[in-house]
């Protein structure tokens, strides 16, 4: 009792609480700002994905209206051009309008960016039986690889290499007797992811061209 105690030892926080409150301050600082960051780069996405839709909404009035006004001895001129806006808006190698006729498929138009060779206009039969049931079914045919496709469309990814896609998106235009065509998007160069919220929009787009074959 009543000792007196002359050397204690500091503690850490006596000798660092200085350091520590700095640190703790810059790492409040820099949280903040990765915060901010984050936000402005959320909201910056949005006003992205806001600018495109409004543009693709435009494109597509823009192109209803034109194949529904145009002559009919200018209907393939009108859908090449209105092929050619939409690949150069989505940034594709390859875009194809198919029509189903009474021998099977042929290529009416296809556009391609300069270095890319467009598909052949005739199709030879058999060529894609697994894309053309699913299509038939009312399905959308997509994959980003090749290896993507299901084992038993062999011949399928062999008609796809010796066209040279990498990547396709295939919209049916119509369904089982009623399909009329199929509206496609290729990647050529290199392989393509296809996200889903492209899938609504094109899904409008194909309805305008399904339009144009009906005409």
């Amino acid at each position: 009792h009543g000792s007196i105690v002359r050397y204690q030892d500091p503690s850490l926080w006596s000798l660092y609480r200085g350091y520590l409150a700095g640190g703790t301050l810059a790492l409040g600082v820099i949280s903040l700002m990765w915060g901010l960051l984050l936000q402005r780069a959320g909201r910056r996405r949005v006003e992205l994905s806001l600018d495109e839709r409004l543009k693709f909404e435009s494109l597509l009035s823009e192109l209803s209206a034109s194949l529904i006004h145009i002559s009919l001895n200018d209907l393939d001129e009108e859908i090449g051009r209105g092929l050619r806006r939409i690949g150069e808006f989505l940034k594709v190698d390859r875009a194809n309008l198919h029509e189903y006729v009474a021998d099977g498929a042929i290529v009416r138009i296809s556009w391609a960016v300069e270095g890319v060779e467009p598909l052949s206009r005739v199709m030879e039969p058999g060529q894609f039986p697994w894309a053309t049931e699913q299509l038939r079914g009312g399905h959308i045919v997509r994959f980003s690889r090749l290896d993507e496709l299901p084992e038993h469309a062999g011949i399928d990814r062999g008609s796809y290499q010796k066209s040279g896609t990498q990547s396709d998106l295939s919209l049916p235009l119509g369904a089982g007797d009623a399909l009329l065509g199929v509206l496609s998007f290729d990647a050529v160069r290199a392989e393509r992811m296809w996200s889903d919220e492209l899938l609504p929009r094109l899904k409008l787009l194909s309805e305008v061209f399904a339009g144009a074959l009906e005409r």
